[in-house]
């Protein structure tokens, strides 16, 4: 399977162009997502810089396939608006995934939407679950999220945590927002962290 880690590179561009030009999340997740990730990408290469096209393939790569697992599109790839652009620059392979098959993150969403779950451990799955998925976050990232850092407001909640590049740590803060419905993160720690404290868990890991 491709790891959600490794489409987080590319995510990072479209991140950026969501917050340079004031777009909103919603934008990306309706019927023509094609057309927003098209103007992202024209944003990315007016920007040029070094290896820009390498960075154009990262975005058109990642996001075509996070935008079709969230939007109401289904294969944005083959969009004829990004078929076009990626013409015009001379990209137009997309490149396929390393291995045959990737995570579809709906069928978890489904399974969490259509399951009561009672036990402990299922809502601690639920949470740890969630908090990968929209976040990315590997075991090393996770087991260093601690409960006594958790900074928690009214509708959202940052964690802190560390990965390493060579010898080098860099501190990350996580920050999830509440959403609408089941899948949201916010709402499976607040289950978990209640479960939590009627047990009177000491550990401070999460």
């Amino acid at each position: 399977f491709e790891t959600w880690r490794k489409r987080r590179t590319g995510l990072t561009y479209l991140a950026d162009y969501i917050k340079s030009q004031g777009k909103k999340l919603e934008d990306f997740l309706g019927t023509r997502p094609d057309a927003e990730l098209v103007n992202a990408l024209t944003w990315l290469k007016s920007n040029g810089g070094v290896k820009y096209k390498s960075k154009i393939k990262s975005l058109r790569t990642h996001g075509c396939v996070i935008l079709s697992q969230f939007s109401q599109m289904p294969d944005i790839s083959h969009s004829p608006l990004i078929v076009s652009f990626s013409k015009g620059l001379g990209i137009q392979t997309i490149p396929k995934a390393k291995y045959p098959t990737t995570w579809n993150l709906q069928i978890l969403f489904d399974y969490i939407q259509t399951t009561k779950f009672c036990k402990i451990e299922e809502k601690q799955k639920v949470a740890m679950a969630l908090v990968v998925a929209f976040s990315a976050a590997r075991m090393t990232e996770l087991v260093l999220m601690k409960i006594s850092e958790m900074q928690i407001m009214r509708n959202q909640i940052s964690f802190k945590t560390q990965t390493s590049k060579g010898k080098n740590k860099i501190d990350h803060t996580i920050t999830f927002k509440l959403r609408t419905g089941l899948i949201c993160p916010i709402r499976a720690l607040r289950v978990w962290l209640d479960e939590r404290k009627s047990l009177k868990l000491q550990s401070d890991s999460l």
